[in-house]
């Protein structure tokens, strides 16, 4: 994870997808505008409840394991300063937020081991971050369920079939048609192309 600093105020510049109880550290770089020149700098971490600070060495850290012991809520950062008597401090950025482990369990049909911190952070850099994709602070088991529920929405063949059908009424097999009018198989043809051809 890499947080832009300026001033006060925090900009996150390269995310990090953050798992609960995870084996290994997550690591955060800091990058300070020159108004930060000289100070002594702590990072301050808040999660369910928890509250760390860290002094940063080289203005990088890891993520104190502590907060990241509840899943389902994010992870607040914020980064205080002193040189002498000056004091200053940006205010709590907050991330998205940390997830629970994911269960796998491959052709078992039951609950599975929790996935490897690895192989988990490897299927996320696939998927990438739901909130870029304009679904804001979802979790990813949100987003799939709206996106399934937007495709569920779309007619089958069948039910467009049904609506043509409905709206501009099926020919008479055995009446005549106006020349500027087609026939049930021309419909159908163009259906088919359209929507390919019904089983």
């Amino acid at each position: 994870m890499k947080i832009a600093i300026k001033s006060c105020f925090t900009t996150l510049v390269e995310d990090t997808t953050l798992i609960q109880n995870a084996a290994t550290p997550y690591p955060v770089e800091f990058a300070f505008s020159k108004d930060w020149d000289g100070f002594a700098k702590t990072a301050l971490f808040e999660a369910g409840g928890v509250s760390m600070a860290v002094v940063l060495s080289e203005d990088k850290c890891d993520i104190p394991g502590e907060c990241l012991k509840k899943g389902g809520i994010p992870l607040k950062i914020a980064v205080y300063g002193v040189k002498g008597e000056e004091r200053k401090s940006t205010g709590w950025h907050v991330t998205s937020k940390i997830l629970f482990p994911a269960n796998i369990s491959v052709g078992t049909g039951g609950s599975g081991d929790p996935m490897g911190d690895e192989a988990y952070k490897q299927i996320m850099g696939i998927i990438g971050d739901p909130s870029t994709a304009g679904f804001g602070n979802k979790t990813l088991t949100e987003v799939i369920v709206e996106i399934q529920r937007s495709i569920s929405g779309t007619a089958s063949d069948k039910e467009v079939d049904d609506m043509l059908n409905d709206a501009f009424a099926s020919s008479d097999p055995g009446g005549s048609t106006p020349d500027n009018t087609a026939s049930d198989k021309e419909v159908d043809d163009l259906l088919n192309d359209v929507f390919g051809e019904q089983p």
